[in-house]
């Protein structure tokens, strides 16, 4: 149940050393990554406080995706997150979208060690998608 308290502060609690950890754990859990799965999709019955007050209750899921990526793939807490969940087993379309994103941002991302660390492991799990990414000097 663990989850059900994550979900109201998913994206402030990626991006902090010790919650992050936790959300990592949980999302080795079935039931944990079928709630942050309706996150990302906009379709949880409870909603991100950081999501409605920077972009709104009524975002569109692109808009969405867009904005946790943005937030998460540059932190060094967060892109632990990320990282884990596009290892879980999360909708085909939710995770192409994701990796495309990244990828779409991978200028932004890459500019921290920590977005770098996130592109060079994509480039290994998901050659097809991200075939696309270059590598930073």
């Amino acid at each position: 149940m663990v989850y059900e308290f994550i979900i109201g502060d998913f994206l402030r609690l990626s991006k902090l050393k010790f919650s992050s950890n936790v959300i990592e754990k949980c999302l080795e859990s079935e039931q944990s990554y079928n709630h942050i799965e309706l996150l990302l999709k906009g379709e949880h019955k409870r909603e991100d406080l950081t999501l409605i007050n920077m972009i709104g209750f009524d975002s569109n899921p692109i808009e969405r995706l867009q904005f946790i990526v943005e937030h998460l793939a540059s932190d060094s807490f967060g892109n632990y997150v990320l990282q884990k969940i596009l290892s879980v087993k999360i909708d085909a379309v939710v995770k192409t979208r994701m990796l495309e994103e990244i990828r779409n941002r991978q200028a932004v991302v890459g500019a921290t060690v920590a977005g770098q660390k996130l592109l060079s492991k994509l480039r290994t799990q998901n050659p097809a998608i991200l075939m696309q990414l270059v590598v930073s000097p």
